[in-house]
This record gives structure tokens, C-alpha cells and sequence, in this order.
């Protein structure tokens, strides 16, 4: 069923962002908090796999550090966002057009009932093909499996494992300009944000993907079935019970009561009062015509005048 949080929306405050931000349910931690756990996991098995000595030696680190700044470099080969983008707005395009296709049973035109069944039958017969989903779903995954070893912190030839434990987490800051900043991120901040937004991103392709189903962002089709169903009833109930033929109250009345007497409608010119009458009002003609005809035949001002 779709959740609702517009009575969260209803007044303008600052806090409305963190009211939404911090759903649980239909959220997208809800959606992404199993892979980002698994994630993390497995980012900081191979950070204490790289970092301790009792795995990797020196030249295997050196090796190691090489595979990847070469993962890192070359990530962006992947075209993740446009890949997402197109995959998202194919599937938003058909979930509008189920949910606009979706008829109630007392819709008038009743082919338009049928039609809009079919459409959908349509969409359930002919899904998004696999392979589309496929190559959406391995860009994102094999992207983020990359980023478990390119963005790793990676031990210069100039840095001891003595230095890192000394400098583990610590920002020097002066007071010049010159920002002096050296960092050993243990857990990759900006890769988990960016985690975040792309497989939250491929989880609304998922579930827009069929919205017929138990999810927290699908349709309610049990409401729709029911409410059909109940409609239904209502409609046969009664259909063969006609009301009793009663006379109208004013059937016997021997004087119909005027239905304008109170309010009656008056037209914008009722009450002019001309000065002259029907007979003493003059005609005259267009000046085109009378241009045309001045020598056919006079006005009438023409013909009033010579008679006076």
C-alpha cells in the first residue's frame, strides 16, 4: 500500500525536512540498509586485510595500492547516472500509466473500462525486457564492488604503519590560509553517501517496477477490488425496485404559482424610456451605401429635410 505523509506536510516549518528525512517506514533506509551493511562489512574486512601485516608484505601492499588507484581512475567509465536516470523515467513513465489506467466498475463509458484492463494486462504481458534490467542492475553492483578496494586508503613508501596509528583520524588546521589536512579514513564517508543515493535510486526502479504487489510503496488493489465489489451490490440491489408513483404535491393545485414572481429576470434595456416614437425615429443608412448611392436615390435625412 502507498504510504502517506502528506499531514506531515501541512504546515511550513523547519522541521518538516527532518520529519521526512527520518521516516523508517517505506523510507529509503528501509530499502538500503541491508547492502550498505554488507557493504561496510566487507569495505572494512579488506581495509584490516591491506592494513595488517600479518597478510600482506610490503610488495604485496605496493601491488595492492596499484590495483587500486587503477579501479579509481577508471570508475567513471561506468555511466551509473545515466544508466539510473533512463532506467527510473522508463519505469515512472509506466507506473503513471497503471495508476492513470486503473477503472472503477461505475465508469460510464464501459469500453473504456475494458480498454483500460487490457492496457494493463498488456503491461503485465510485456514487461521492461531482462536484459535492460540486467545491465542496470550489474553497472550499479559491479560499480560499488570496484569501490572496495579503489577506495581504500592506500600507504605511500614514505608512510609508516607507526605514522598512520599516530595520525589515525587527526585534522591539523593552521591559522594561515594554507589548510593542512591529513586524514586516515578508516570508514570511506563520501562512498557510503554515494552509495546511499544510487542503490536508494535503483530501489525506486525496483519498486515502481511492479507496482501490484505487497510492498510499502504499491497500490492498494485490495481497496480497489473491494470498493468495485461493493459498488457492484449496490448497483443490482435495487435495480428491479422502482419507486412508488405518487402524485406531486401540486397536482391538485388550481393556481400555478408563478416561479419569477420573486426574482424575476429583467433585461439590461426593460426600463429605457425613448424620447421619440417608432414613427418619428429615422433610418440611416451605412455611409458606405450611401456613398455608393448618393445619386441613385436620397436619405431619408435627405427627404426630411426637403420636406421641411
Amino acid at each position: 500500500m502507498a504510504i502517506s505523509y502528506h499531514h506531515q506536510l501541512a504546515s511550513l516549518s523547519q522541521f518538516v525536512p527532518f520529519r521526512i528525512l527520518f521516516r523508517w517506514k517505506g523510507s529509503v533506509w528501509k530499502h538500503i540498509y541491508k547492502e550498505l551493511l554488507i557493504w561496510i562489512i566487507i569495505f572494512l574486512a579488506i581495509s584490516f586485510f591491506y592494513r595488517s601485516k600479518y597478510f600482506l608484505n610490503a610488495q604485496q601492499k605496493t601491488i595492492f595500492g596499484n590495483l587500486a588507484r587503477y579501479f579509481d581512475t577508471r570508475l567513471e567509465y561506468i555511466p551509473i547516472t545515466f544508466i539510473l536516470g533512463f532506467f527510473v523515467d522508463t519505469i515512472l513513465s509506466r507506473w503513471s500509466n497503471i495508476f492513470i489506467n486503473m477503472g472503477y466498475i461505475e465508469s460510464q463509458e464501459i469500453d473504456n473500462f475494458r480498454y483500460n484492463l487490457q492496457l494493463l494486462c498488456n503491461y503485465d504481458w510485456v514487461p521492461i525486457p531482462l536484459v535492460y534490467s540486467q545491465v542496470v542492475f550489474l553497472a550499479v553492483y559491479v560499480h560499488f564492488i570496484a569501490c572496495l578496494i579503489s577506495r581504500q586508503f592506500i600507504v605511500s613508501n614514505n608512510t609508516s604503519i607507526s605514522d598512520l596509528v599516530k595520525l589515525n583520524r587527526l585534522i591539523k588546521i593552521t591559522i594561515c590560509p594554507v589548510l593542512i589536512i591529513r586524514l586516515d579514513l578508516i570508514v570511506p564517508i563520501m562512498t557510503i553517501i554515494q552509495f546511499v543515493f544510487f542503490i536508494g535510486w535503483l530501489k525506486v526502479a525496483q519498486a515502481l517496477l511492479n507496482p501490484f504487489g505487497d510492498d510499502d510503496d504499491d497500490f492498494e488493489c485490495n481497496y480497489l477490488i473491494d470498493k468495485n465489489l461493493a459498488t457492484s451490490f449496490c448497483i443490482v440491489d435495487n435495480y428491479d425496485r422502482a419507486p412508488e408513483v405518487r402524485p406531486d404535491l401540486f397536482w391538485r393545485s388550481h393556481k400555478a404559482l408563478s416561479a419569477s414572481t420573486n426574482t424575476p429576470l429583467i433585461g439590461s434595456v426593460a426600463n429605457l424610456k425613448l424620447e421619440l416614437t417608432a414613427e418619428q425615429a429615422e433610418m440611416i443608412k451605412h455611409r458606405s451605401q450611401s456613398l455608393q448611392n448618393n445619386d441613385a436615390k436620397p436619405s431619408t435625412i435627405s427627404k426630411q429635410r426637403s420636406k421641411d
